[in-house]
């Protein structure tokens, strides 16, 4: 590094532990596939299942020194090291066993190299948290399954769950034609680092993001009109200062338009709007009987518009809701079956 730097721009080198993805301000994703295998007994384990847990406590432990530190103010406090640093607090779920195991196993790690929490804090470069600790939450996704079941309406769940998002890369919905006729995705970032409009609407619900893409579409023409009066060389230099960033903002423009337009189509062709009012009502609704709900999971299993995965899901919830009524969990399985629900599904 210090042969490279020819014009001194190096002022510091600090080590980040940076063992995660960073998708948003506030969410982070340590990659993993699939934790599923982890659920079975223990001692049915293999060398896999103990490689992904011990990746989840390595991202936890990573994720803990990267957020730093917290010093040890005034009145009582607990975890505390030789050096007055606060040790993070680690709650878990009490009636998952493997959310102990994590807890368990990312605590005695955290005493272990308790040291690089010293090395953080005292790092010029690095800010300490200036709060009352660091909380980590140990929670099983069992403990909530319905949640994952609903059909998200929120511009970036939806993109990730209609689109596929992976590490904020998505494949544009508007192939380009390659060699032979084939048709070749156009991977796109949907990023709120880089992209203010993404940024400004990652959570917004799908009926003010078209409001909010109208919007955005009318100020790109508006602009666009004025950039093109070109009267004189300065109206020149104006045009080719800003033609990069004239340059980004079109394709910015064109990449959200497609996208949401793609979504739009989605939620159209496989009746989303329906199936996601029967799901809310699975779910919430308590004063409708088993019997009208039975009827109406059925009826929407029959409709042609409607994907396996759509009838798979509202099934599920079906089961949650009234796990008890087992001769229409059994009518509902045949149902699906019928449809080219495979059985092991």
């Amino acid at each position: 590094l210090a042969a490279c730097d020819e014009y001194e721009c190096v002022a510091s080198v600090t080590e980040a532990y940076a063992d995660v993805i960073a998708l948003n301000a506030g969410l982070f994703s340590l990659g993993s596939q699939s934790v599923a295998q982890l659920h079975r007994e223990q001692a049915m384990w293999t060398a896999f299942e103990e490689s992904v847990f011990q990746r989840q406590v390595d991202g936890l432990f990573a994720a803990s020194i990267s957020l730093g530190s917290v010093k040890r103010g005034p009145g009582p406090v607990t975890a505390t090291n030789s050096s007055g640093l606060t040790l993070p607090v680690i709650r878990y779920s009490s009636a998952s066993p493997l959310a102990r195991k994590v807890a368990l196993a990312l605590q005695k790690r955290l005493e272990q190299d308790e040291s690089l929490f010293e090395s953080v804090a005292g790092s010029a470069e690095t800010p300490v948290n200036s709060g009352g600790g660091m909380l980590i939450l140990v929670a099983d996704r069992r403990d909530d399954p319905v949640t994952p079941l609903l059909t998200q309406w929120t511009y970036q769940a939806m993109v990730h769950e209609l689109l596929g998002l992976e590490n904020n890369r998505v494949m544009h919905p508007l192939a380009v034609a390659g060699e032979g006729g084939s048709s070749e995705g156009v991977e796109v970032v949907l990023s709120t680092t880089s992209d203010k409009f993404f940024r400004d609407n990652y959570l917004s619900n799908f009926g003010d993001l078209g409001m909010h893409i109208k919007e955005y579409l009318e100020l790109y023409q508006q602009q666009t009109k004025h950039q093109a009066k070109v009267d004189n060389v300065e109206d020149m230099q104006r045009f080719l200062d800003q033609y990069p960033e004239y340059r980004k903002r079109s394709g910015n423009v064109s990449k959200h338009v497609a996208l949401v337009h793609e979504i739009s189509r989605m939620v159209e062709k496989y009746n989303l709007l329906e199936c996601s009012e029967l799901e809310q009502s699975l779910a919430c609704d308590d004063h409708m009987s088993m019997r009208d709900q039975l009827k109406r999971v059925k009826a929407m299993i029959e409709n042609p518009r409607n994907s396996n995965l759509e009838r798979l899901k509202i099934c599920i919830l079906y089961a949650l809701r009234f796990e008890t009524d087992t001769n229409g969990i059994r009518d509902l399985k045949g149902l699906l079956q019928q449809k080219g629900v495979p059985p092991e599904q």
